[in-house]
């Protein structure tokens, strides 16, 4: 099996020659990045995920696009998962409001597309892209507790034929809550090691021997990721609710450069802190959690 760099190697050939062929794919495809696995270099991967910022996608732009996804899939032998991302709405920072379309992921969409630095194609869009830590916070936190959801409804439909979820969704929760601490780039180094250091609490869970590994999970370990994700969701909620109080002891608070153990959160400046209860203000009561 070619390992993941020569799979990326084979992808970035593929891409240049096709779309220098096809006015259509030229005149339309502004950049293509890789997220998952590929971007990650892990050593094996099941599937290409690809971003794809297009200028506009006509019907004809799409059908060319799924031709283009089917050629990836005979030349590396993996399935592709794309998105694809209108570039008016990028740059004209509609990925930062609301009315992004990918909304259960909003900041942290972009956020890491630019931290694994996955270009396969085009223009580097997002080299100088900065994403407020105040969001970032709210949607890891939100992430975290929809992978507690689809969990528990999978679960429940599905049985035991989810076990190859079950450590991508704990993978996922672990990013997801390091990211929500202050951790600048979990993507590429997490490991057991990293994790408790951020969230010592949780070193009593077994399941974290095996969650940045590739062995298969069992059905009779199912309960044991399921619990670890519902009880980190519980964590950092708990953090979040003392956060918005301003219950967090000076010790738990660090701004970036400070050396602290074991912070709760870990702002990139004194004036993002600032800058996120001044953005708590502005909700409207209505909308406000009652802590």
């Amino acid at each position: 099996m070619l390992s993941t760099n020569k799979i990326k190697l084979q992808i970035i050939e593929y891409l240049k020659q096709e779309i220098a062929t096809d006015s259509c794919l030229k005149d339309n495809i502004v950049s293509i990045m890789g997220i998952g696995g590929l971007a990650k270099n892990k050593p094996e991967i099941h599937d290409v995920d690809l971003n794809i910022f297009t200028k506009s996608v006509t019907s004809n732009t799409l059908c060319k696009i799924k031709e283009l996804l089917k050629g990836i899939t005979r030349v590396t032998g993996l399935d592709c998962d794309v998105n694809i991302v209108d570039y008016e709405f990028y740059k004209d920072n509609i990925c930062s409001s609301m009315l992004f379309i990918h909304t259960n992921r909003h900041s942290l969409f972009l956020y890491e597309l630019s931290q694994v630095k996955c270009l396969l194609y085009g223009q580097n869009i997002l080299h100088d892209y900065h994403v407020k830590y105040a969001d970032l916070i709210s949607e890891t936190l939100k992430l975290t507790a929809t992978l507690v959801h689809r969990f528990n409804k999978e679960w429940l439909v599905k049985g035991n034929s989810i076990i190859k979820q079950a450590k991508k969704y704990a993978r996922y929760a672990c990013e997801f809550s390091l990211i929500f601490a202050g951790y600048h780039n979990p993507y590429l180094l997490t490991n057991k090691e990293v994790f408790l250091k951020i969230y010592p609490e949780m070193n009593n869970y077994e399941v974290l021997n095996d969650i940045w590994n590739t062995a298969t999970v069992t059905a009779e370990e199912l309960p044991l990721y399921y619990d670890f994700i519902v009880v980190l969701s519980r964590i950092m909620l708990q953090k979040y609710k003392k956060l918005l109080n301003r219950q967090i002891l000076p010790d738990k608070l660090a701004i970036a450069g400070e050396e602290k153990a074991h912070p709760y959160f870990c702002f990139p400046s004194k004036g993002e802190l600032d800058e996120f209860y001044a953005a708590i203000e502005r909700i409207p009561d209505y909308k406000k959690i009652s802590t």
